[in-house]
């Protein structure tokens, strides 16, 4: 199975889907599983005499992933464009779940901070080749679908880094969160490895004469294109609240609200820190259940809804591409607010799944869109540099960016959850940017697409 195929059943396009999705849904477990664990790292190592704040969990959750994980993505990238993408996604695959398993091995911060280093130098070689396969398994007019499907990894994985490290946080502690994390990669590495074939490279795309373009080539083709800017900057937004509220969004709830009774608890001969610890931990597992049916269903739905309402729409009128996810994008604003100012905690958790929904619903239209604006052999490298502004402005600023002003703000404001209220209100503000930039692309879009493909309407 060294060797490229030309042609396959469309049961195994689906298998090789179904498995870009499995590697997906472990990456966004491993990348976003101390989301839920942030209030039982705090109380642990608190405990310990080793207390944090919310910027170093903002670290840990944002720059101290992003920075290798963004940098790493385009030599890569540049491989992927080059070589067999089945081995990078093995490879990329089997170091994140290694780093994973360490993290649950770190006994202080600074290690905790350089086994998430690790974990994000690791996922960087793994979206790009997957979504530059995905383009020669399936045709144009089926791309955005099949990045819908793809980018499914996303909430789902979300939602099972919420249960599961809930759950075993409470009963295991944090550290055997991450390991139980990290292990199945391993085994799906050996699986992906054995069982993916590396298919003929723009086998649906109109052949080209002219020689692999070198990396220079590449970036000048890229920066001739300004919807290309747009989207990046547009998603960057889009992912720095995302990033932000994921991150924190469970941490504030548990700080906000009652979720659990102390007199339900058996607190019985336990230390003052022992039966935080414990408390903590029954109120993180009451929101990563809450959380996960949010996350799991809501954007799974918002989605598969975003590419298979550009897929249908996206063919008279390619404008549907970044006009969808702008609409979607700009009613999250008001909802976001909604979720983080108010004390009615039932108004809260039936508000969020909007918002969850529609913030869902840019994935596969962007995604696929990228891929459309560049010829077979810039594929890897285009989705490389679009990842590197995301996640650099997206990861790395919005969990950074939060975590530094709700220390700035409950220094101000006092204890409790005021100070990440505070911070998530501003940051859950800035979403509009995001909308105003993408609804800008449509001014772009047609002359980029004719640019690339003598037929616009295939985009």
């Amino acid at each position: 199975m060294n060797g490229p195929v030309s042609a396959e059943s469309k049961s195994y396009r689906t298998y090789v889907l179904i498995m870009l999705l499995v590697i997906y849904v472990l990456n966004f477990v491993d990348r976003q599983i101390i989301g839920i664990l942030v209030e039982p790292i705090k109380a642990d190592f608190a405990a310990r005499g080793e207390p944090i704040d919310d910027s170093q969990i903002g670290l840990l959750g944002g720059l101290a992933f992003a920075l290798f994980y963004t940098i790493l993505g385009i030599p890569l990238a540049w491989l992927a464009d080059r070589f067999n993408r089945v081995w990078i996604i093995t490879a990329s695959l089997a170091v994140w779940s290694g780093f994973t398993v360490l993290c649950g091995m770190a006994t202080n911060f600074l290690g905790l901070l350089l086994a998430r280093v690790g974990v994000g130098a690791g996922e960087a070689g793994g979206s790009p080749p997957s979504q530059s396969l995905i383009s020669d398994y399936f045709p144009r007019h089926e791309r955005a679908g099949a990045m819908a499907v793809w980018s499914l990894g996303i909430p789902i994985g979300s939602a099972v880094g919420l249960i599961g490290g809930a759950w075993v946080a409470s009963h295991y502690g944090w550290q055997m969160a991450f390991i139980v994390a990290g292990l199945p990669g391993l085994i799906v590495a050996l699986i992906f490895r054995l069982t993916v074939k590396e298919p003929v490279r723009g086998r649906f795309d109109p052949p080209t004469k002219t020689a692999m373009p070198t990396l220079g080539q590449t970036f000048a083709a890229i920066l001739g294109k300004p919807t290309f800017w747009l989207l990046a900057l547009g998603a960057s937004m889009a992912s720095f609240v995302g990033y932000a509220t994921f991150i924190f969004g469970p941490a504030y709830f548990v700080r906000m609200f009652d979720l659990v009774d102390p007199a339900t608890l058996d607190l019985a001969g336990l230390t003052a820190e022992q039966a935080q610890k414990k408390i903590v931990g029954a109120e993180t597992v009451v929101v990563s259940y809450f959380a996960a049916l949010a996350i799991g269903l809501a954007a799974s739905i918002g989605t598969l809804v975003g590419g298979k309402l550009v897929d249908r729409y996206g063919q008279k009128d390619m404008r549907a591409y970044v006009t969808i996810p702008a609409v979607a994008l700009l009613a999250c604003v008001p909802l976001n607010l909604l979720t983080f100012s108010t004390p009615n905690l039932m108004i809260a958790a039936i508000v969020v799944l909007l918002p969850t929904a529609l913030g869902a619903m840019w994935y596969g239209p962007l995604f696929g869109l990228v891929q459309n604006l560049v010829e077979p052999r810039m594929r890897a490298m285009a989705v490389a540099i679009l990842l590197f502004v995301i996640n650099l402005i997206g990861l790395g600023g919005g969990p950074t960016v939060t975590g530094f002003l709700s220390k700035h703000y409950t220094a101000v404001l006092g204890g409790g959850a005021q100070g990440l209220q505070m911070a998530l209100l501003i940051v859950c503000a800035l979403g509009a940017i995001s909308a105003v930039i993408l609804w800008s692309a449509r001014f772009t879009l047609r002359r980029d697409m004719a640019s690339q493909n003598p037929d616009p309407t295939s985009a």
